[in-house]
């Protein structure tokens, strides 16, 4: 085989759909048939506000930035992690702690139960549910 086409292997791109849902001390936000990219362990898709990452491995890594704001995420099963919420328009940041309650991950579906932590306060439970439709 050769380098071009191990190249091109690497840089296989998936496009299809996905229903997310997440849920919180407010309420529940849904999203219907969303397209979405797959790079590698990368998911990557927009709503109608914001742009969301997740680097999917044992762990996952969400990052999901708007014009405001962006935040980084590391959930790790049964493990307190940091991350990170940077404002935009006043440049600051707070520093994140998650409690990661529950993590499913398989190639149709991926759940996520945590707690939230700014500054060491509390801001609320929550839980995504990403259903993959290919």
């Amino acid at each position: 085989m050769r380098i071009y086409d191990i190249l091109l292997l690497v840089k296989v791109v998936i496009y299809a759909m996905l229903d997310i849902c997440i849920k919180n001390d407010d309420g529940i936000t849904t999203y219907k048939d969303i397209d979405y990219t797959k790079k590698g362990n990368k998911l990557l898709f927009n709503t109608k506000d914001d742009s969301y990452e997740f680097i999917i491995d044992k762990t996952i890594k969400m990052i999901k930035e708007n014009k405001d704001s962006k935040i980084s995420i590391l959930f790790d099963k049964d493990k307190k992690t940091s991350g990170l919420y940077e404002i935009k328009d006043i440049n600051t940041s707070f520093n994140l702690n998650i409690v990661t309650n529950n993590l499913e991950i398989n190639e149709k579906l991926v759940i996520i139960d945590y707690v939230l932590y700014i500054e060491e306060e509390k801001t609320g439970n929550f839980n995504i549910k990403i259903t993959i439709k290919e």
